[in-house]
Protein backbone atom coordinates (compact mmCIF):
# COMPACT_ATOMS: atom_id res chain seq x y z
CA UNK A 1 0.00 0.00 0.00
CA UNK A 2 1.40 3.55 -0.82
CA UNK A 3 1.33 6.29 1.76
CA UNK A 4 1.88 9.73 0.99
CA UNK A 5 4.35 12.58 1.30
CA UNK A 6 2.51 15.69 1.09
CA UNK A 7 4.92 18.54 0.18
CA UNK A 8 3.72 21.87 1.35
CA UNK A 9 5.33 23.88 -0.93
CA UNK A 10 6.29 27.54 0.23
CA UNK A 11 5.62 30.80 -1.42
CA UNK A 12 5.81 33.99 0.44
CA UNK A 13 6.78 34.96 3.70
CA UNK A 14 7.48 38.40 5.98
CA UNK A 15 4.08 40.27 4.63
CA UNK A 16 0.76 40.40 6.13
CA UNK A 17 -2.40 42.25 5.49
CA UNK A 18 -4.05 44.29 8.40
CA UNK A 19 -7.31 46.38 7.38
CA UNK A 20 -6.90 45.51 3.78
CA UNK A 21 -3.47 46.77 3.71
CA UNK A 22 -0.45 44.76 3.14
CA UNK A 23 1.98 45.48 5.41
CA UNK A 24 5.71 44.18 6.17
CA UNK A 25 5.56 41.34 9.21
CA UNK A 26 9.04 39.75 9.92
CA UNK A 27 8.54 35.79 9.42
CA UNK A 28 5.02 35.41 9.00
CA UNK A 29 3.36 33.10 6.48
CA UNK A 30 2.01 35.41 3.50
CA UNK A 31 -1.99 34.71 4.51
CA UNK A 32 -2.33 34.59 0.56
CA UNK A 33 -0.72 31.81 -0.51
CA UNK A 34 2.20 29.78 1.79
CA UNK A 35 -0.55 30.28 5.16
CA UNK A 36 -3.18 28.74 2.85
CA UNK A 37 -0.87 25.99 1.48
CA UNK A 38 -0.38 24.92 5.51
CA UNK A 39 -3.80 25.61 6.46
CA UNK A 40 -5.40 22.66 3.42
CA UNK A 41 -2.24 20.22 5.32
CA UNK A 42 -4.78 20.85 8.85
CA UNK A 43 -7.56 20.56 7.45
CA UNK A 44 -6.55 17.34 5.85
CA UNK A 45 -4.85 16.12 9.18
CA UNK A 46 -8.26 16.92 11.46
CA UNK A 47 -10.54 15.32 9.03
CA UNK A 48 -8.26 12.67 8.90
CA UNK A 49 -7.49 12.63 5.35
CA UNK A 50 -3.66 12.21 5.86
CA UNK A 51 -2.84 8.97 7.44
CA UNK A 52 -0.54 7.59 10.19
CA UNK A 53 2.00 6.56 8.29
CA UNK A 54 1.80 9.65 5.70
CA UNK A 55 4.70 12.04 6.00
CA UNK A 56 4.30 15.68 5.91
CA UNK A 57 7.39 17.62 4.78
CA UNK A 58 8.24 21.09 5.18
CA UNK A 59 10.93 22.30 2.95
CA UNK A 60 12.46 25.72 2.53
CA UNK A 61 15.34 28.05 3.82
CA UNK A 62 16.10 31.61 4.37
CA UNK A 63 15.95 33.26 0.59
CA UNK A 64 14.01 36.75 1.34
CA UNK A 65 15.64 40.09 2.43
CA UNK A 66 15.86 40.48 6.31
CA UNK A 67 12.96 42.66 7.01
CA UNK A 68 11.08 39.75 5.92
CA UNK A 69 12.62 36.98 6.71
CA UNK A 70 15.05 35.56 9.61
CA UNK A 71 14.28 32.04 9.94
CA UNK A 72 13.84 29.19 7.56
CA UNK A 73 10.69 28.96 5.76
CA UNK A 74 10.31 25.19 6.29
CA UNK A 75 10.54 25.61 10.35
CA UNK A 76 8.21 28.67 10.39
CA UNK A 77 5.72 26.31 8.51
CA UNK A 78 6.35 23.69 10.61
CA UNK A 79 5.78 25.73 13.69
CA UNK A 80 2.54 26.26 11.94
CA UNK A 81 1.23 22.87 12.00
CA UNK A 82 2.23 22.25 15.16
CA UNK A 83 0.21 25.01 16.46
CA UNK A 84 -2.10 23.70 14.65
CA UNK A 85 -2.59 20.30 16.64
CA UNK A 86 0.27 17.92 14.15
CA UNK A 87 2.60 16.11 15.97
CA UNK A 88 6.21 17.26 15.24
CA UNK A 89 7.32 13.12 14.96
CA UNK A 90 5.11 13.40 11.67
CA UNK A 91 6.56 16.28 9.89
CA UNK A 92 10.08 16.35 7.93
CA UNK A 93 11.85 19.83 8.01
CA UNK A 94 14.18 20.93 5.45
CA UNK A 95 15.79 24.30 5.81
CA UNK A 96 18.09 24.73 2.75
CA UNK A 97 15.98 24.96 -0.60
CA UNK A 98 16.27 28.42 -1.75
CA UNK A 99 13.81 27.45 -5.27
CA UNK A 100 11.27 25.31 -6.23
CA UNK A 101 14.09 23.08 -8.19
CA UNK A 102 16.48 23.10 -5.27
CA UNK A 103 13.29 21.61 -2.95
CA UNK A 104 12.86 18.53 -5.83
CA UNK A 105 16.47 18.29 -5.55
CA UNK A 106 16.78 17.76 -1.82
CA UNK A 107 13.48 15.30 -1.41
CA UNK A 108 15.95 11.96 -2.27
CA UNK A 109 18.54 13.20 -0.15
CA UNK A 110 15.91 14.09 2.64
CA UNK A 111 14.15 10.31 1.95
CA UNK A 112 17.61 8.85 2.31
CA UNK A 113 18.67 10.55 5.52
CA UNK A 114 15.05 9.79 7.34
CA UNK A 115 15.70 5.68 6.16
CA UNK A 116 12.78 6.30 4.06
CA UNK A 117 11.68 3.61 1.25
CA UNK A 118 10.60 6.34 -1.32
CA UNK A 119 9.23 3.09 -3.35
CA UNK A 120 6.41 2.78 -0.23
CA UNK A 121 5.55 6.57 -0.59
CA UNK A 122 3.75 8.76 -3.10
CA UNK A 123 4.54 12.10 -3.62
CA UNK A 124 1.49 14.73 -3.05
CA UNK A 125 2.21 18.58 -3.80
CA UNK A 126 0.04 20.74 -2.11
CA UNK A 127 0.22 24.47 -4.08
CA UNK A 128 -1.71 26.46 -6.46
CA UNK A 129 -2.20 25.29 -9.92
CA UNK A 130 -0.14 26.86 -11.60
CA UNK A 131 3.07 25.78 -9.23
CA UNK A 132 2.02 22.92 -9.13
CA UNK A 133 1.90 22.54 -13.43
CA UNK A 134 5.86 23.49 -13.11
CA UNK A 135 5.87 21.45 -9.56
CA UNK A 136 4.93 18.10 -11.35
CA UNK A 137 7.33 18.66 -14.64
CA UNK A 138 10.15 19.22 -12.04
CA UNK A 139 8.93 15.82 -10.32
CA UNK A 140 9.36 13.53 -12.92
CA UNK A 141 12.33 14.86 -14.72
CA UNK A 142 14.11 14.15 -11.25
CA UNK A 143 12.62 10.49 -11.28
CA UNK A 144 9.38 10.59 -9.00
CA UNK A 145 7.28 9.09 -11.08
CA UNK A 146 4.69 8.66 -8.43
CA UNK A 147 3.53 11.85 -7.79
CA UNK A 148 -0.45 13.72 -7.79
CA UNK A 149 -0.95 17.31 -7.84
CA UNK A 150 -3.63 19.03 -4.55
CA UNK A 151 -4.32 21.71 -6.46
CA UNK A 152 -5.05 24.85 -4.88
CA UNK A 153 -7.37 27.70 -6.43
CA UNK A 154 -6.79 31.72 -5.31
CA UNK A 155 -6.40 34.61 -6.78
CA UNK A 156 -2.45 35.32 -7.51
CA UNK A 157 -0.69 39.04 -7.90
CA UNK A 158 0.22 39.87 -11.41
CA UNK A 159 3.29 39.67 -10.72
CA UNK A 160 2.99 36.05 -9.41
CA UNK A 161 0.79 34.98 -12.12
CA UNK A 162 3.45 36.23 -14.94
CA UNK A 163 6.10 34.36 -13.15
CA UNK A 164 4.48 31.37 -12.58
CA UNK A 165 3.54 31.02 -16.13
CA UNK A 166 7.14 32.09 -17.27
CA UNK A 167 8.75 29.81 -14.54
CA UNK A 168 6.40 26.94 -16.31
CA UNK A 169 7.63 27.38 -19.91
CA UNK A 170 11.32 27.69 -18.43
CA UNK A 171 10.99 24.01 -17.21
CA UNK A 172 9.19 22.64 -20.08
CA UNK A 173 12.61 23.70 -22.14
CA UNK A 174 15.07 23.14 -19.14
CA UNK A 175 13.76 20.48 -17.28
CA UNK A 176 16.65 19.70 -14.95
CA UNK A 177 17.31 23.54 -14.20
CA UNK A 178 21.05 23.99 -15.85
CA UNK A 179 20.02 27.26 -17.76
CA UNK A 180 22.07 30.36 -16.23
CA UNK A 181 18.24 32.10 -15.15
CA UNK A 182 18.29 28.69 -12.39
CA UNK A 183 21.94 29.71 -11.80
CA UNK A 184 21.35 33.32 -10.83
CA UNK A 185 17.95 33.06 -9.18
CA UNK A 186 19.77 30.44 -6.55
CA UNK A 187 22.50 32.87 -6.07
CA UNK A 188 19.83 35.85 -5.43
CA UNK A 189 17.93 34.15 -3.07
CA UNK A 190 21.21 32.74 -1.55
CA UNK A 191 22.51 36.83 -0.85
CA UNK A 192 18.77 37.28 -0.07
CA UNK A 193 17.71 40.03 -2.73
CA UNK A 194 14.65 40.64 -4.82
CA UNK A 195 14.16 39.88 -8.40
CA UNK A 196 11.76 39.41 -10.53
CA UNK A 197 11.51 35.51 -9.87
CA UNK A 198 11.59 35.81 -5.97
Amino acid sequence: MLHNLYIVVPRGCGKNIVGGVIVTKKNNLTPWNTKLHCDKIVELFRTGLIDKADIIYCPGGVFLPKKFQSIPIGKIMTNYLRKNGINNNRIITEENSLTTKSMVQNISKILFQNRINSSNYQIVSVAHILHNLRIALLLKSYGFNKAKMLNLFYSLPFKDLLHDILAYFLVMFDKKGKSLIYVNEEETRRMRKTSFWS
